[in-house]
């Protein structure tokens, strides 16, 4: 076997034709490579999760509605209506009774109150009221109101509400009530009963049950009760009132309670929910002293 060639050879050519061919398949190899890696980042790229909309405070899933998003304005007093498309679809102004302050808006609606095609919702206002004891108390109250400002229910001292949904189709508002003058906290409940209907495009999780957090307003912690129907991993992410998660903790079915630090938290208002599988529970309030 020969090393070494002379270039009036014929075998120089042959070993330079394969020498060639070997650099171009070499080149095109990695042309071909980097192609598909331009291809690779390019699909993954279209593939990420894109920021569609950038809302300035806490924004919630329109109650029993599925086709919009509401929002709290709690320096104009008004209640935002959003469409899917993120576009401003209602403003709603509240009246706010006199010494009080907008707590929460809930079960954003147009057929669960009543039959009519207004947007009702449900309204907390409180005020916080100082004593030379205690050191103060909060007082609440709760009205149903539409969206021309007409006040369908007043609960003075309503603090807390939910909605019960029978299988006749029947609907039932129970307002808790609560004088925070006192040391227990004494409680009643007032049912009321609703002559609209529910949607078929209910965006709550039927699975997913959040009962009323205590004590509320809360120092140190904050007993936060719920219910998983099924046994699934969950969280519940609290957010402040600007929509910035604040913390997360892990809920297991096997618990019913679940019990949130807030000595490290700054006084105001705070937004939790429970998420599980992509969905997510109706949103709750707690404020923190």
């Amino acid at each position: 076997m020969r090393f070494w060639f002379h270039a009036d050879e014929p075998d120089y050519y042959l070993w330079r034709y394969y020498v060639f061919q070997y650099l171009f398949l070499i080149i095109m190899k990695k042309i071909v490579l980097s192609f598909i890696v331009l291809v690779l980042i390019a699909s993954s790229a279209k593939s990420q999760i894109n920021l569609e909309k950038d809302f300035n405070g806490s924004v919630l899933f329109a109650y029993l509605e599925g086709n919009a998003y509401y929002s709290l304005n709690y320096t104009n007093n008004k209640v935002l209506i959003y469409g899917l498309d993120y576009s401003l679809q209602k403003s709603i102004s509240l009246s706010v009774p006199a010494n009080m302050y907008l707590y929460e808006a809930a079960f954003v609606s147009a057929h669960v109150f009543n039959e009519d095609n207004l947007v009702e919702l449900l309204v907390v206002y409180y005020n916080y009221q100082p004593t030379s004891d205690t050191g103060g108390y909060y007082y609440y109250t709760t009205q149903v109101v539409n969206e021309n400002g007409t006040v369908l229910l007043n609960v003075p001292d309503g603090a807390y509400s939910d909605l019960l949904f029978y299988n006749n189709g029947s609907i039932k508002l129970l307002v808790n009530i609560y004088d925070f003058s006192a040391s227990l906290y004494p409680l009643n409940t007032e049912i009321y009963g609703l002559t609209g209907s529910i949607s078929s495009s209910t965006p709550e999780n039927a699975e997913i049950t959040l009962k009323n957090p205590y004590p509320n307003p809360a120092n140190n912690f904050v007993n936060i009760p719920y219910k998983l129907e099924k046994d699934m991993p969950a969280e519940l992410i609290l957010l402040d009132i600007n929509g910035h998660e604040v913390n997360r903790a892990s809920l297991t079915p096997s618990s019913e309670n679940v019990i949130l630090n807030t000595s490290n938290l700054s006084p105001g208002q705070y937004i939790y929910y429970i998420e599980t599988k992509g969905k997510r529970s109706l949103a709750r309030k707690i404020i923190v002293k």
